[in-house]
């Protein structure tokens, strides 16, 4: 029972619906203490200091991955994290956490499906600068299958209204490529706002008929702009009727894609 509640303590609560018939790990409360994360892989009372926190459990890990086949051999797997590739959580050794994870999917290979999740500029970065640590074709053999991208807009500017972290849409399109052809599904996370204009949805919309990623899924803001909680109603139901429509726009074209892929 304590494990099922440390379960829903830790977990980042998947869209709902996104992740259905999947099997999910929470792989930040799979760590060697148990405790130390909480919401976005910080600790309790402090910024986490990954050289000195232990992070997670790789065994614990395998052992759940384990589990989850046994009782369902062609189960799809979702490694929950909010940034898998995150360069910034190093071992006590300064080697990248992820790749210890996969470098054990690689001596003990198993037959799986994994779905991980990433931000597009980090994993540009270690495309572009760290090629040694990830390969595709590696990745790709060690099970990742899905990796899904916290695009949010094809509109620079709104990623930064979104405090996203900054990125090229030019390196984004070699990105999603590279993985597809090793044959790794590259998906995109997109926002719908009040922010948002005919213009940039236009924008979107085009860049996902251009790069043709294998999926997309829609976020709303209803409540927040730049920030700032709405008060004054007429507004909030003028940008809500607006931002409902940008909305529709793009779950549109998530329903077409899921239907009939890219022809």
């Amino acid at each position: 029972m304590e494990e099922n509640k440390m379960e829903e303590r830790y977990s980042y609560n998947c869209p709902r619906g996104l992740m259905d018939g999947y099997s999910i790990i929470h792989l930040d409360s799979i760590c060697t203490w148990g405790k130390c994360f909480l919401g976005y892989g910080g600790c309790f009372d402090r910024r986490p200091r990954f050289g000195e926190c232990q992070l997670w459990d790789i065994t614990k890990i395998i052992q759940a991955v384990k589990e989850i086949l046994a009782r369902k051999s062609d189960a799809r797997i979702y490694l929950e994290t909010p940034d898998f590739f995150d360069p910034l959580k190093m071992t006590g050794e300064e080697r990248y956490q992820f790749r210890e994870l996969l470098d054990e999917f690689y001596v003990e290979p198993l037959k799986v499906f994994f779905c991980v999740q990433t931000t597009p500029r980090n994993l540009i970065y270690l495309l572009e600068e760290e090629k040694g640590v990830l390969s595709l074709s590696f990745i790709r053999k060690v099970g990742i299958q899905e990796i899904w991208l916290g695009v949010e807009s094809a509109s620079p500017e709104l990623r930064g209204k979104y405090s996203k972290p900054p990125f090229k849409n030019i390196d984004l399109i070699k990105a999603t490529k590279q993985l597809q052809e090793v044959g790794i599904q590259c998906c995109w996370y997109l926002v719908a706002s009040p922010d948002d204009t005919e213009k940039t949805i236009r924008q979107t919309v085009a860049l996902v008929n251009e790069v043709k990623p294998d999926r997309i899924f829609t976020f709303d803001l209803f409540h927040y702009k730049e920030g700032e909680r709405y008060v004054d109603l007429p507004t909030l139901q003028k940008e809500i009727h607006l931002m409902v429509y940008y909305q529709q726009v793009l779950k549109t074209l998530s329903e077409k894609i899921d239907k009939e892929g890219w022809k």
